[in-house]
């Protein structure tokens, strides 16, 4: 998985160079020119030091989240955050997680266990599960899957039925 490629290529910085970038979207079939794929890189390259964030990667490739889904995303956090810490412990978020509007749950694709467990290993950090989520963290999520859905109702209905 590209990710996975990414994460083993990353730098001790949590940061990946433009050559094993290029190198990891190859592999992963992504056949594009070097001319286009150097002007994504340079979008990511804030700092210009020739290091890329996969965050910043991802977020240059999805494009900013819509002002409806980012309220969306800060109303079912901070339902989440009852101590109001800015944080949510994972025991939280593992006994709040229905998983049951998870859109690979509803067409039988993934069990619910299944989809706590992808979300789960998607905030892991070298392998291990942090035992606080950030809402940095959680918007990455699903800022990432909101990329894949077009419609505002439906992503808020994925995000509230889950919760």
């Amino acid at each position: 998985d590209f990710f996975a490629q990414f994460e083993k290529r990353m730098l001790s910085t949590g940061k990946i160079d433009r050559e094993d970038l290029k190198t990891c979207l190859l592999d992963w079939g992504i056949q594009t020119s070097f001319h286009y794929l150097d002007t994504i890189i340079d979008m990511c390259d804030v700092s210009r030091v020739g290091l890329i964030d996969l965050n910043e990667f991802l977020e240059v490739l999805r494009g900013p989240l819509s002002d409806r889904r980012e309220g969306i995303l800060q109303d079912v956090y901070q339902a989440l955050d009852t101590q109001k810490e800015r944080v949510v412990s994972m025991e939280e978020v593992k006994k709040n997680f229905s998983g049951e509007a998870h859109p690979l749950v509803t067409i039988g694709g993934m069990t619910h266990a299944d989809a706590l467990d992808h979300m789960l290993k998607y905030f892991e950090v070298k392998g291990k599960l942090p035992p606080k989520l950030t809402f940095e963290k959680f918007r990455n999520y699903y800022a990432d899957l909101s990329a894949t859905i077009d419609d505002d109702y439906y992503f808020e209905d994925i995000l509230r039925g889950n919760w």
